[in-house]
């Protein structure tokens, strides 16, 4: 009969063997950002909030979206025009036109909204224009970045707090840490970068010599974030603020099972060790599923386009941290184990 513990069992008898898939998967995120570079110029697919260019708000119950959406391709065949329904409770109240056209090329946003107000048969004046420049556009994406960035230093120096081996390593690696993120997020000088950068592949050393539980929790949350933005690249989705938003929430969540993989197996000895990742695998397993059960609902009821864009960006982060947890963690501290004891 099929149960968790059934496949927690199937689980650890092949776990030796599991690790290639997340090998696989991680390979294949870095090919996704090779195509996406070489035919767009852009690892990933951004939009106008981290990009540049102009939103035009429309206020209509009968405009159709894919009718404006071709009638402006066809007047504006140089630019990505995107083309959505905004809705409420179900029912169309008017449609979202973006396009990359930067505030700095204010005769064409004029020309374009009128071009919009014609498809839409809306007077312009009743059309509400927002745009974003293409440098600030720049600048949020470079702080998005450094926002991930250092959300994984602050989150290596309390994994490594737990697992690591002696207190004075534990408040050095967090003063480095606290130390290199300060660097990252209060400076733009590439030199500080560099050296923050510097830093930050010091502490990823320290982690991986001195505990392994630790570098593997890292590197299952860093697979999570590279292999989530690689599908949504494949799938040409646009990555915007709510979707770092998002990403920024996965770390948490795939923290959240490894430290509990990571504990069992490692800091509890009571059992035999078949019987900690099994119990560790069902937990968890169950842990995952509810949340993505409630995220999937939530994303596919959600009226506003924000809410829904982190749901989707979470629904794809849980299956691909199922992956990395249970397929690249649990292999590397199986491994680690086997080491230890001889």
């Amino acid at each position: 009969m099929f149960t968790l513990s059934w496949l927690g069992d199937k689980y650890v008898d092949n776990l030796s063997y599991l690790w290639v898939i997340p090998l696989l998967l991680f390979v294949g995120a870095l090919a996704t950002f090779g195509y996406t570079y070489s035919t767009t110029g852009d690892m990933i697919y951004r939009d106008l909030s981290l990009s540049g260019g102009v939103s035009l708000t429309v206020l209509d119950t009968t405009a159709d979206a894919d009718t404006v959406q071709a009638s402006l391709s066809e007047s504006y065949p140089n630019n990505d025009i995107n083309v959505r329904t905004l809705t409420e409770l179900g029912d169309q109240i008017g449609l979202v036109v973006e396009a990359d056209i930067t505030s700095q090329e204010q005769d064409q946003i004029q020309s374009f909204t009128a071009t919009v107000s014609d498809a839409t048969g809306t007077a312009a004046e009743d059309i509400s224009v927002d745009s974003v420049g293409a440098s600030l556009g720049q600048q949020f994406f470079q702080q998005t970045m450094k926002a991930l960035w250092v959300a994984f230093l602050f989150m290596g120096a309390c994994v490594f707090y737990y697992f690591g081996d002696t207190t004075k390593r534990k408040i050095g690696t967090a003063v480095v840490s606290l130390i290199a993120g300060l660097m990252a997020t209060l400076s733009t000088n590439p030199l500080v970068l560099i050296a923050a950068g510097i830093l930050t592949v010091g502490l990823l050393v320290v982690y991986a010599w001195y505990s392994i539980p630790s570098i593997a929790v890292i590197l299952a949350a860093f697979s999570d974030i590279v292999i989530t933005v690689a599908v949504l690249s494949l799938l040409q989705i646009k990555i915007g603020t709510a979707s770092i938003a998002a990403l920024l929430m996965l770390i948490g969540y795939s923290v959240d099972t490894d430290i509990l993989l990571s504990t069992r197996v490692v800091k509890e000895r009571e059992d035999e060790y078949r019987d900690r990742v099994t119990d560790a695998f069902t937990t968890g397993i169950t842990m995952t599923l509810t949340t993505l059960s409630a995220v999937t609902v939530t994303y596919l009821v959600a009226q506003s386009q924000t809410l829904s864009q982190i749901m989707l960006v979470l629904v794809i982060g849980l299956l691909v941290d199922i992956i990395n947890t249970w397929l690249q963690n649990a292999p590397l501290l199986d491994i680690h184990l086997h080491w230890d004891k001889r």
